[in-house]
């Protein structure tokens, strides 16, 4: 086998071994949080006391491992292979801890929901990262964040305690989707390189995330508008996302 060879079956499995850590870190990430659901929201009085002393020495402790695991990728920066991924996981994973535990021990079960509702969605949007064109995986996780947003505005705007909030929100969104479209338009010119840092492909297909900004501003306007306009766009969302990904896998086979 040439070196060629190796070099290109090398870089065919780099993205499948990404897509394998995302999901190795989202089960373990989603399995902690679950046996704080069980132990310490749900568990007796032992377990609760237990875990609350567990919870609050995690904060640190994940801060140190985070730290340590930032030390150790920074080294290993230079030389790709597993020592850089296990350093790249370390920091990750300790970083969940400390959150976590900050959060958990502060506000008790209300960032339960969220974060176990977060985890497996940033998993899947670093599986996408991973497995699919840049151009396609920034469209795809545009519309991601888009059901979100749809599925929050349905059911904040409206209600007098969250409707600002929402507002706000939905604000800021639409504001990273112009930031978005701009981007691309400026590295559609540059090739795809932003100063001296490749961000897509020298001939990446703009349309993708161009359609996602497009799509994504509309559905949210008329989530702000309309609840039930909101219902129906997170089904429309649904079926594109769906759509857009089963295209591009099986245009990348």
């Amino acid at each position: 086998m040439t070196k060629r060879t190796e070099s290109r079956g090398k870089r065919k499995h780099e993205p499948w071994q990404g897509a394998t850590r995302a999901l190795l870190l989202g089960c373990v990430a989603e399995l902690y949080l679950l046996m704080i659901h069980k132990y310490y929201i749900y568990g007796n009085l032992d377990q609760v006391l237990a875990w609350d002393s567990y919870l609050r020495v995690s904060l640190w402790l994940g801060l140190g491992v985070a730290v340590l695991g930032g030390v150790l990728l920074y080294l290993c920066r230079r030389k790709p292979g597993w020592k850089r991924a296990v350093s790249g996981m370390v920091l990750e994973l300790g970083a969940f801890m400390a959150v976590t535990g900050g959060l958990v021990t502060r506000y008790y079960a209300s960032p339960i929901t969220l974060l176990a509702v977060a985890v497996p969605a940033a998993a899947l949007m670093a599986m996408l990262w991973y497995l699919y064109d840049r151009e396609c995986a920034w469209g795809l996780i545009v519309l991601g964040l888009d059901l979100a947003v749809l599925w929050i505005c349905r059911k904040g705007m409206g209600n007098f305690l969250w409707e600002k909030r929402v507002l706000v929100g939905a604000v800021i969104f639409l504001i990273c989707l112009a930031v978005l479209a701009f981007l691309t338009a400026k590295l559609a010119k540059s090739r795809g390189m932003l100063g001296k840092l490749r961000l897509l492909g020298e001939n990446f297909d703009t349309m993708p995330i161009y359609a996602a900004c497009g799509v994504s501003a509309v559905t949210t306007v008329l989530a702000l508008v309309s609840s039930v306009a909101a219902y129906y766009c997170i089904y429309i969302v649904a079926v594109l996302l769906f759509a857009l990904a089963v295209y591009y896998a099986i245009r990348q086979l």
